[in-house]
């Protein structure tokens, strides 16, 4: 459900039922917060500057002693049973946000709410992000909210101006990258890029194949990993700069999941923090089968180039011969199929293909990991079949495979019989006219 590393280097894992497994130097400890069974289904995690542990739990925020360990006391006045996100800010206030009463600001003995009331979209708080300017934006089910600066004096809150744009209604997390660029994950409406007044979203047209994104992580090497219920997702940051500034249509987003380890592909999401950068630069996300672990620095690339092959063409179902000039199609045929693959062993369903049948297609067709392509009622002519490959990691064979496909025509359709019967026509209107 959540994870989050303490000053002191542990790891804090919240799990669905069990408390909080604390990971301390390889070894594992679960500590319950309290015997309400609820209490142990944990949400958030995070430390203020006392060392003290705050746990966001469906029965309330609750707080540690001073060790750190144990002992946990509900913090009454606030007065939801179920806290979603936890954040500590520069001057040692705690932010709370809930799944039903909004969100708390908590600074010593004083605390103070914010609701539909007096300014969010919405009073489930997901996430928050302090942004350059001192503001503080909060992730809510309807858009996001923001408190202006200076947030320990503010008392209300706005709708982000551009919530309509977004109109992205769970908002799921808020990132704020070294860059000053922020991200936006949401529950429905995937990705989100905000930099010098341009947002930009990120959906299955830009190369994002999800709907969610659960937690939005830099790995200081260029990339964003991006948490959901497929797997999590690694994309350069400079190609998603690309798209939003026009000088690309998508960027190459690379899927995690089983295959690469994971014990489960649908990583967990709806709290924060559902992700975290650990101190050694490992990134750590919630899963329905424990906490994912990625080393960003030392995975692993597969440089081979995949071999791209053409099995066979089918016309209306019958196979066709192949011969060295290429492949002739039957006139009348209201289908063609081409079936093709590409050698690559090490995760083969994460093979790719994209195809073109020159003089047909306008340009490249995405196939994904299918490895048919098929076409209706081509015209008469002589085209050429294109296919192209690529491994799990995305390098590409850029030279494929092809194969000339001449499509017959119909004794009517030749240019010959076309000539006779002008021909012909013309022949007949001459002696009508003598």
């Amino acid at each position: 459900w959540t994870v989050f590393q303490d000053s002191r280097g542990r790891q804090w894992l919240g799990t669905n039922g069990s408390g909080v497994t604390v990971w301390d130097n390889g070894i594992a400890r679960t500590l319950t917060v309290a015997n309400d069974p609820l209490s142990n289904i944990v949400r958030s995690v995070a430390e203020d500057r006392e060392g003290r542990m705050w746990v966001g739990t469906l029965s309330g925020l609750y707080r540690s002693g001073v060790s750190g360990e144990g002992g946990f006391r509900r913090v009454a006045s606030v007065r939801s049973s179920s806290v979603t996100a936890l954040m500590l800010l520069p001057d040692g206030a705690m932010w709370a946000g809930t799944s039903d009463s909004g969100a708390y600001l908590l600074r010593g003995g004083t605390v103070h709410r914010f609701t539909r009331s007096n300014g969010l979209p919405d009073n489930a708080v997901r996430s928050a992000a302090l942004q350059p300017d001192g503001s503080l934006w909060l992730g809510t089910d309807g858009g996001i909210a923001v408190v202006r600066a200076p947030v320990h004096s503010a008392h209300i809150a706005e709708p982000w101006e551009r919530n309509a744009e977004l109109a992205a209604g769970e908002v799921r997390d808020i990132m704020v990258g070294a860059d000053s660029t922020v991200w936006i994950g949401t529950d429905a409406r995937g990705l989100f890029r905000y930099r010098s007044g341009r947002l930009t979203r990120y959906s299955a047209e830009q190369g994002y194949d999800a709907a969610a994104v659960h937690d939005v992580q830099e790995d200081g090497l260029g990339f964003l990993w991006l948490s959901c219920n497929k797997g999590v997702f690694r994309v350069s940051a400079a190609e998603l700069a690309e798209v939003a500034e026009g000088r690309a249509s998508t960027a190459s987003f690379r899927l995690f999941g089983t295959a690469d380890g994971m014990g489960s592909s649908e990583a967990n999401g709806g709290g924060q923090p559902a992700g975290f950068r650990m101190k050694n630069g490992t990134i750590w996300f919630p899963t329905m089968k424990g906490a994912a672990i990625i080393a960003p620095s030392s995975l692993p690339t597969n440089t081979i180039v995949p071999p791209v092959y053409l099995h066979a063409f089918t016309a209306d179902g019958r196979t066709l011969t192949t011969e060295e000039g290429g492949v002739t199609v039957p006139a009348g045929t209201n289908r063609l199929t081409v079936s093709f693959s590409a050698l690559s062993l090490l995760v083969p369903e994460r093979v790719r293909f994209q195809y073109m049948l020159e003089g047909y297609d306008g340009g490249w067709t995405d196939g994904g990991s299918e490895r048919t392509a098929s076409y209706t009622n081509v015209p008469p002519g002589t085209y050429t079949f294109r296919v192209i490959g690529c491994n799990n990691d995305g390098l590409w064979n850029t030279e494929g495979a092809s194969m000339t496909v001449t499509v017959r025509p119909f004794v009517y359709q030749t240019w010959a019989f076309i000539l006779a019967v002008t021909v012909l026509a013309a022949g007949g209107a001459a002696g009508i006219y003598r």
